[in-house]
């Protein structure tokens, strides 16, 4: 009966961690996207109204933001077994991960300027930072959150 109740935890554990991956790539994975896609919002004229309008009626804008809104579902799922200190800090480090990830390869590669009249202006220095240290910002707050996960998962076996 114990070692069913220990794989059930193992199997929940392991769905929790797979619940808040999916998260931080719906969330941070979209950032881009959705920047992208609301470009241009500033230069319209009106009111609050106009701009929902103009933003509606961009897939650009709409898609990504449908998908950073399934990872909220996501992160709810995550919680079923995780607590939210927890899911928190993993889901939001991953969140950054991924966005700079995303960011830096969309970004650098050039991907995220759009045609016509609400054309993206690409600065001309690089602001995107270079690979070492990216690299090095990514695994620093990866080291961070594996830290926490792994001081939450022993004090919580030792309660």
């Amino acid at each position: 009966e114990e070692l069913i109740i220990g794989r059930i935890n193992l199997e929940m554990e392991l769905l929790s961690v797979l619940w808040m991956i999916l998260t931080a790539l719906c969330w941070g994975g979209t950032n881009p996207f959705i920047k992208e896609g609301s470009s241009g919002v500033s230069g319209v004229k009106g009111g609050l109204w106009d701009r929902l309008k103009f933003l509606i009626s961009r897939w650009k804008f709409i898609l990504p933001l449908a998908v950073n809104q399934c990872g909220s579902l996501f992160f709810s799922l995550s919680l079923m077994s995780t607590s939210l200190s927890t899911a928190s800090i993993v889901v939001n480090s991953l969140t950054f991960v991924f966005s700079a990830l995303v960011g830096r390869y969309y970004v650098k590669e050039g991907h995220h300027e759009s045609k016509g009249k609400n054309r993206v202006k690409v600065p001309q220095h690089d602001p995107v930072p270079s690979s070492w240290r990216l690299f090095l910002g990514t695994s620093l707050v990866v080291l961070g959150a594996a830290i926490k996960v792994t001081a939450a998962s022993s004090l919580q076996g030792a309660l």
